[in-house]
């Protein structure tokens, strides 16, 4: 290694024998490192509140599986995340640098660049084996925390506007997929496990449901241990507890209604903050620790525990002497919770952790000591503290961030990109929340009291309370009319309503209001869809200066989804390049992409053509093997191309897939009609009568009563 090469020169010069012998010594030697590389298993849960697991609180009962593994570890008793969402918490972890430095500083806009040196890249460097698998859209490949790992299991499904909540899998799919990886894994290994489930929304599997009907946030950290005991257990087994450092952490916390903050992202306060770091080291003694520590150190101490060099930028510091239990340096801890300020163009929030104090500045700055208020609830700030603290951190702001920084909203790295974007008329740059002078009117503290009565509001509506839950809304909107979400939840329940005229009016308004929005462009552009206002989604689309737009590729796709309403299929494919080259295995992206070519070669009859749509249709696929629209696509491409059989074949397959599927069952029954064999033709047509006659228009039922007359007919 390195790290040893350079010591070497720390010693006097000694005979070529004896060094001969040492080096024979080390070889054979089974007491030192350097015969076998240690693995590393690196788990983080998400939106996990340290104090939801026993070894934390005390009680017992709700992570039994995490707990008993705690007994073999290092376990931090204070250890605070960068940032208090999803993202920018894991860039820190991976990259042993606070977001002034990466850059990254909420979900799904940022990106990390390949300048930067991932735990994965640095390790991969160094011989071991790298996979990772995460649980969720915010941890997408495209978001750049894919650098250094060989496999990037991120196949959890695609993210859509009309789910406000990010697309995931369980726990248990995750730890599946982990353990089908590591049963072929050469050692030495590096593997990330990413459990989304405590996230929003609540919904944990059974047992759990029925065991925390009251709670159904500690169902899902319930669920969560229960499924990383299968990962522990596997470890004991396989023989790999005494060579494999296992560090589990969570990104953030959750609010769970602490300081009026229901989930996360907009305070950070310790309830979203205070995370949990559980370090098992081989040959390490299982103690606790109490000094602050950060997400930024796990870097440095993978490194150090596995003597190899820590990179020169890494920011965080080694707690390879609290493992060994000894006395810690801190360090100054910095922290953000920005979402609101990028999101919303609401008072930037930021602060610093010194010497067990945690200052918090914003609008209405805070100062809490942490040794005897952990849970902030006296405010202890006074005018002369504030401007020092303020000095203090924009010196440690000047001091610790970086050019590189600068670049991290996300500019997509493949230059095709831009070309793609440049072939639809894209050539907006993007836009950044607005530089004004911010004031108590719009500190998160200010604005989330209003946040949350929109939940409230919308509580209602779940119950029925439609009328009651709209003037509430309308209330909010008129006190602050830079809420974005009064907005968009006031439209979805027009649209509920059926009264979607009115929901796009109240959607152009909160454009006017809010043009940075993109939640409001996002959902103005579904309506229109909804609308079949096809022109004016290519104009919105085209025109629009959000930056969120570019990385976002389910915007790509509803733009080809209009093109091809317009009949430009030719433009309609590139919008689906375009989706596709920002998330390579979106499977309805591909989908489209073959209906449009599809369409292309009926026109044309070109060979190219129907190779774009066949390549397509399979690599919507290969995505999801149950996607039975492409299925459907792909036998009618066949039987444009004559291939009757394997056209009635993929049919089929769409059938098996979903018995329910109406456009196979009729394309079924027209194909085995124009084959003659009425029989069978007649058996499809009485099955999609039997599921859909009473949902057909007049004409389409009679068309179809006169197929199956037909199929019923001798001649």
């Amino acid at each position: 290694m390195h790290l040893r090469r350079r010591r070497s020169f720390l010693f006097k010069p000694i005979s070529l024998l004896l060094l001969q012998a040492i080096l024979i010594l080390i070889v054979i030697s089974p007491g030192f490192g350097a015969v076998k590389k240690i693995n590393v298993l690196l788990v983080t849960i998400d939106t996990l509140r340290a104090d939801h697991l026993g070894v934390y609180s005390g009680k017992t009962g709700l992570t039994p599986e995490i707990d008993e593994w705690a007994q073999k570890a290092v376990v931090f008793k204070r250890a605070f995340a960068q940032a208090t969402t999803t993202l920018p918490a894991h860039a820190s972890i991976l990259l042993g640098v606070t977001p002034l430095y990466h850059g990254v500083h909420e979900n799904g806009t940022f990106y990390i660049q390949d300048e930067l040196l991932t735990l994965a890249e640095h390790l991969q460097q160094h011989g071991w084996k790298t996979g990772a698998f995460v649980g969720a859209y915010p941890l997408d490949s495209r978001f750049g925390l894919d650098q250094g790992f060989a496999v990037y299991d991120d196949e959890y499904g695609s993210q859509n506007f009309d789910n406000h909540d990010y697309v995931e899998r369980r726990a248990e799919v995750v730890v599946d997929k982990a353990l089908s990886w590591l049963a072929k894994a050469n050692e030495p290994w590096f593997l990330w496990i990413h459990c989304y489930d405590p996230h929003q929304p609540y919904e944990p599997p059974a047992p759990f449901s029925h065991k925390f009907p009251s709670s159904p946030y500690a169902g899902e950290v319930a669920y969560v241990s229960y499924q990383l005991g299968r990962l522990f257990s596997w470890l004991n087994r396989s023989g790999f507890t005494d060579d494999t450092i296992v560090i589990l952490t969570g990104d953030h916390g959750e609010g769970l209604g602490d300081h009026g903050e229901r989930t996360h992202g907009y305070f950070a306060y310790n309830s979203t903050l205070w995370i949990p770091l559980i370090i098992y080291a081989p040959g390490v003694k299982p103690h606790q620790v109490e000094s602050f520590v950060s997400h930024q150190d796990i870097f440095p101490t993978v490194c150090d525990l596995l003597e190899l060099p820590i990179p020169a930028d890494v920011q965080g510091k080694s707690l390879k002497t609290g493992l060994k239990g000894r006395k810690i340096k801190e360090s100054i801890i910095y922290f953000e919770s920005l979402y609101p300020y990028y999101s919303r163009g609401w008072a930037p929030l930021r602060g610093l952790i010194i010497d067990h104090q945690k200052y918090i500045d914003s609008p209405i700055p805070e100062l809490y000591d942490l040794n005897n208020d952990f849970h902030e609830e006296k405010n202890i700030i006074t005018a002369s503290r504030w401007t020092d603290l303020r000095k203090k951190l924009e010196d440690y702001k000047r001091k610790n961030s970086s050019s590189l920084a600068e670049g991290a909203e996300f500019k997509k790295k493949d230059p095709e990109v831009s070309r793609r974007l440049r072939s639809l008329g894209y050539l907006a740059q993007g836009s950044s929340p607005p530089s004004i002078n911010f004031s108590a009117a719009n500190d998160v503290k200010t604005m989330l009291a209003f946040e949350n009565r929109i939940e409230e509001a919308w509580q209602m509506a779940n119950k029925g309370q439609i009328e009651e839950a709209i003037s509430i809304l309308n209330q909010v909107r008129k006190a602050k009319p830079e809420l974005d979400a009064t907005y968009t939840r006031l439209s979805l329940l027009y649209k509920k309503q059926g009264q979607l005229e009115e929901a796009l009016r109240v959607l152009e308004q909160g454009r006017e209001a809010l043009p940075i929005s993109y939640e409001i462009f996002s959902n103005y552009v579904s309506l229109l869809l909804d609308l079949r206002r096809y022109q004016e989604v290519v104009q919105v689309i085209n025109s629009s200066s959000l930056r969120q737009s570019k990385s976002d590729p389910e915007l790509w796709n509803y733009l080809g989804v209009a093109y091809g309403h317009l009949g430009e299929f030719e433009s309609a494919v590139k919008a689906y390049d375009l989706a596709l080259s920002l998330d390579s295995d979106y499977p309805v992206a591909a989908a489209n992409r073959g209906v449009a070519a599809t369409f292309l070669y009926r026109q044309t009859g070109k060979e190219e053509w129907f190779d774009l749509a066949h390549d397509s249709f399979n690599l919507a696929i290969k995505a999801d093997e149950n996607f039975v629209t492409a299925y459907n696509g792909l036998a009618f491409l066949y039987h444009l191309a004559g291939d009757r059989q394997r056209a009635i074949e993929a049919w089929e397959k769409a059938v098996e897939i979903n018995p329910d599927f109406g456009p196979a069952l009729y394309n079924l029954g027209l194909a085995y009609l124009q084959q003659g064999q009425k029989d069978k033709a007649l058996s499809w047509f009485l099955n999609y009568k039997e599921k859909f006659f009473d949902s057909l228009r007049q004409e389409e039922k009679k068309k179809l009563e006169e197929l199956i007359n037909q199929c019923q007919s001798k001649k």
